[in-house]
């Protein structure tokens, strides 16, 4: 039953905190940032918590979808910067970015693997299902959507 915890774990977690917890990971910091703020639990107390109440859970995934579309916004600040001048410099600049925006890209797909709202219908494009059926024959291909 959601909101319901036996025994430590229900005096050390509730969804106020949960709330603040929430507001922690939209402002950018990891959960083990958070642990360390004084008043707050340890993040196996909070990953506990967010897998044992619907509630938490909830309220974390959203959080965690956020957090994603800023990833993305930092994204497109990594690739929006000028470049410098210098060939050389300018070589390793790419591939600094490279790496970072692949890192970060990797995140942001474990983050929204269904988008923010996390979401499967927000995936499909409206209109975007059917077959597609090809055949060839002595090099003529013949295309058919249905």
């Amino acid at each position: 039953m959601p909101g319901q915890l036996g025994g430590s774990m229900s005096r050390l977690m509730n969804i106020e905190l949960m709330e603040k917890i929430c507001d922690h990971l939209l402002s950018g910091k990891s959960m083990r940032e958070i642990a360390k703020i004084d008043g707050f639990p340890s993040d196996d107390t909070v990953y506990r918590y967010i897998q044992k109440n619907d509630d938490a859970h909830e309220m974390y995934t959203k959080a965690k979808a956020i957090q994603g579309e800023r990833i993305q916004e930092e994204i497109d600040e990594v690739l929006n910067k000028p470049l410098p001048v210098d060939p050389k410099h300018m070589m390793a600049e790419v591939q600094m970015r490279r790496l970072k925006v692949d890192t970060l890209q990797k995140r942001h797909t474990q983050l929204q693997p269904k988008g923010i709202r996390n979401k499967s219908e927000d995936m499909a494009a409206p209109g975007m299902s059917g077959t597609i059926t090809l055949s060839w024959e002595k090099g003529d291909v013949d295309i058919k959507a249905g």
